[in-house]
């Protein structure tokens, strides 16, 4: 009897077992609570050039940041995070934006509130232009009075940007230095953004193509203000560039 008992319990244990092992979980849900759940900023296309179309006044700052954003979108990203829960997981009321202030080593941290993409003072068209207008928002309260100030050069957007050294240099005369110069520039601008001022305006440098015994090199730029790359070959762009700006280092 004690034998056909202990018998029993084994086989029930060892059915237990092999019906634990092979349950299903494919319907189970973790249920977070409300006070868990971190809104998300991004779609899943996260920021994207395209998503710039701030007007020439912030053209300084935004041509860098077309560049990071196609070259190395998770930069972008760390510059923001969202401040409060919102009204949902994806839909936070506001976010910090972290830059880096002209001549400091620190970043300077500046609330951006999603209300004031109603507001007819930020340049926006909807919701993917929420992060240009928050880093416009940003520059603009850290700059503060001379935010507005054509004398501004894309150095100091790539520098808030990155917290990194940048340098602009002046074509004030053209000649086969010059031209070297500012061709390895160019070709040199995937790994340290690069923007150019041509016609005063300020374009980002998203890609290069080589010169050829066939082709002269072509340049694709990206204009803050129509977002939308252009094309221009490299003869008609070195003729029209009057300042560039670079990292110092590459990202």
């Amino acid at each position: 009897m004690g034998y056909s008992y202990m018998k029993l319990i084994f086989l029930l244990a060892g059915t237990c077992n092999v019906l634990a092992a092979h349950r299903d979980y494919s319907d189970f849900k973790l249920i977070k609570r409300e006070e868990d759940i971190v809104p998300n900023l991004w779609d899943a296309d996260g920021p994207k050039p395209i998503d710039i179309g701030q007007k020439p006044h912030s053209d300084w700052l935004l041509c860098g940041a077309a560049k990071i954003a196609k070259s190395n979108e998770s930069m972008i990203r760390d510059l923001f995070e969202p401040s409060d829960k919102g009204t949902g997981a994806n839909q936070p009321k506001s976010t910090t934006v972290k830059l880096y202030n002209d001549g400091e080593t620190k970043t300077q941290l500046v609330n951006f509130n999603f209300d004031y993409m109603d507001d007819n003072s930020v340049n926006t068209k909807g919701h993917k232009n929420w992060w240009p207008a928050a880093l416009e928002v940003a520059a603009g309260l850290i700059r503060d009075s001379d935010y507005d100030d054509k004398k501004i050069k894309a150095d100091v957007g790539l520098t808030m940007l990155t917290g990194k050294l940048a340098k602009t240099t002046q074509i004030k005369k053209r000649n086969d230095q010059v031209h070297s110069a500012l061709w390895d520039t160019l070709m040199a601008a995937s790994k340290s953004p690069t923007c150019i001022e041509k016609d005063g305006r300020w374009y980002g440098v998203m890609s290069t193509q080589d010169r050829t015994s066939d082709s002269e090199g072509q340049i694709t730029l990206f204009d803050p203000d129509k977002h939308e790359e252009v094309v221009e070959g490299w003869n008609d762009l070195y003729k029209a560039t009057d300042y560039y700006s670079r990292l110092e280092e590459t990202l």
